[in-house]
């Protein structure tokens, strides 16, 4: 397949979860509309391709704060993450 087709794909996706990680910032903690931990399994993917060709993130907050999140946007997204880790049984990623 050619590199800038993959190139793309990897951009369109990267731009969506954007898109997802503002929606869960600005959603309601106690009874969410979108799943921060589908979004951080998201976002764990984006690093990982990142890793094997670019700069390496260690955590989903620094590349959160490489893009221009705040860290008061970085707790947010965090802490409605961890809110629901608590109930989530589906499967988490998790960083190599």
């Amino acid at each position: 397949m050619n590199d800038d087709v993959i190139k793309d794909i990897i951009q369109w996706f990267e731009g969506d979860t954007i898109k997802f990680i503002d929606r869960v910032m600005s959603d309601d903690l106690l009874e969410p509309e979108y799943s921060a931990v589908i979004c951080s399994n998201r976002i764990i993917r984006i690093i990982q391709v990142k890793n094997n060709t670019e700069r390496k993130y260690e955590t989903i907050e620094e590349y959160l704060s490489s893009i221009g999140y705040s860290e008061k946007d970085i707790n947010i997204f965090m802490r409605s993450r961890e809110k629901e880790l608590e109930d989530y049984e589906g499967y988490i990623y998790k960083l190599d």
